[in-house]
């Protein structure tokens, strides 16, 4: 499920080109929105994924509905199986009976710990194994040697996020609150170029994000996860209410207490992390493990109360030293490279290497003729979809407006 082409953040977009960019793949994407190509259901394919944008059908009792319904022929297809899920704890219940009723052979968890937790159910039936949020491309390494030089960078330090609701527990108020954190380390006449915002009209995405980014000499992070696990979806629920929408962490678990969740911290790497790293942009981060791959003092400065840190900002030397060793541990991981993921779905889908050259890794046994028509019709379903639903939204949005102004 691709989701809407436009606004896409670079994260969603590098787990679509992971498959369709890949010479050893032949693939179909398809939108689980629009309307099915015809035939779809009677072809043979070697290898399913099922995306994160897929799999967030979870959130909606309607949306999951129509969907296992739309999609049951893969809950029978002989090829492999595989879910890239992410968010893990949001409607955890409902996504591990999801993998688990779909036979899903593999899944890939954002979620280094609490598996055990996560998916009680699929542990019985499929194998588990860590994923990313985000994975490298390889035009992201060519481009690694023309990025930005640090005396070409306009802004000192960079923050983008949207206030997320309080399902997601102290964590998910730590990304608005970091703002705060790091200000507050601050001297009044500092001269530092700050571009700090949590306003979701502020929200930057696709090349623009990786433009701002890239002109950042530091950026803040913290990690992605949350501290709860919401089961079935009650927290979500519960925290669009108006009443408790802006409570703190606390405030809110005592409001919802009776709902069903577990107080559990799952945190990990964020594509936040990655692309800093990539992009040569000093992490200025909440002390955390980060998937094992990054360290405080090594591969990020920690956001701790110290009266060093603005020092350690201006500090060449130190800088220079992490950001090198930043790339460096981002780059020793292979797990994190979209080639090394896809070989080792190709050689789990058991295609030889002949073949994957030679024929399609996905469905093989499909005509190449019928092969490009399903993707040119996917293509053109999931455009006239999002268009279609783009026009209503913007018609919508001027009726509102003109019923606001006429009362």
């Amino acid at each position: 499920m691709p989701g809407s082409p436009w606004g896409q953040t670079l994260a969603v977009r590098s787990l679509t080109q992971m498959f369709t960019k890949d010479s050893r793949l032949d693939v179909i994407p398809i939108d689980g929105l629009a309307p099915l190509p015809s035939g779809l259901e009677d072809a043979s394919f070697d290898l399913i994924v099922l995306s994160p944008t897929f799999l967030a059908a979870r959130y909606s009792q309607d949306l999951l509905r129509s969907t296992r319904r739309k999609f049951a022929f893969i809950e029978s297809s002989t090829a492999l199986k595989v879910a890239m899920p992410q968010d893990d704890y949001d409607c955890s219940s409902i996504l591990d009976g999801w993998v688990t009723d779909w036979d899903v052979d593999l899944t890939y968890t954002i979620c280094p710990h609490n598996w055990e937790l996560l998916y009680p159910r699929y542990q019985q039936t499929g194998r588990l194994r860590l994923g990313f949020t985000r994975y490298i491309l390889e035009n992201e390494m060519n481009e690694l040697v023309s990025t930005k030089s640090w005396k070409d960078r306009s802004i000192d330090v960079s923050y983008r996020t949207a206030q997320l609701p309080p399902n997601f527990g102290a964590l998910g108020y730590l990304k608005t609150n970091i703002v705060n954190i790091f200000t507050h380390e601050l001297q009044p006449n500092h001269d530092l170029e700050l571009d700090l915002s949590t306003h979701s009209k502020d929200r930057i995405a696709g090349r623009s994000w990786r433009t701002f980014l890239e002109n950042s000499r530091f950026v803040l992070v913290s990690p992605s996860g949350s501290s709860l696990i919401d089961l079935y979806g009650d927290l979500r629920q519960a925290a669009q209410s108006v009443s408790v929408r802006d409570l703190k962490p606390d405030e809110f678990l005592s409001a919802v207490s009776e709902l069903r969740h577990l107080r559990c911290k799952n945190t990990m790497i964020s594509p936040r992390n990655i692309e800093a790293c990539l992009l040569g942009t000093v992490q200025v981060a909440v002390s955390d493990e980060y998937s094992g791959i990054l360290r405080a003092n090594e591969h990020y400065i920690p956001l701790d109360p110290s009266p060093d840190l603005i020092s350690r900002l201006r500090d060449e030397f130190e800088w220079n030293r992490i950001r090198s060793r930043a790339l460096d541990a981002i780059l020793s991981v292979p797990q994190l490279r979209a080639t090394s993921f896809i070989g080792e779905l190709i050689r789990e889908a058991g295609i030889k290497p002949s073949l994957v050259k030679q024929m399609s890794a996905t469905f093989e046994q499909t005509p190449a003729s019928r092969r490009r028509f399903l993707r040119k019709r996917a293509t053109y379903q999931t455009f006239r979809y999002w268009t279609h639903r783009r026009l209503r939204d913007r018609l919508e949005a001027a009726y509102a407006l003109l019923r606001s102004i006429a009362r």
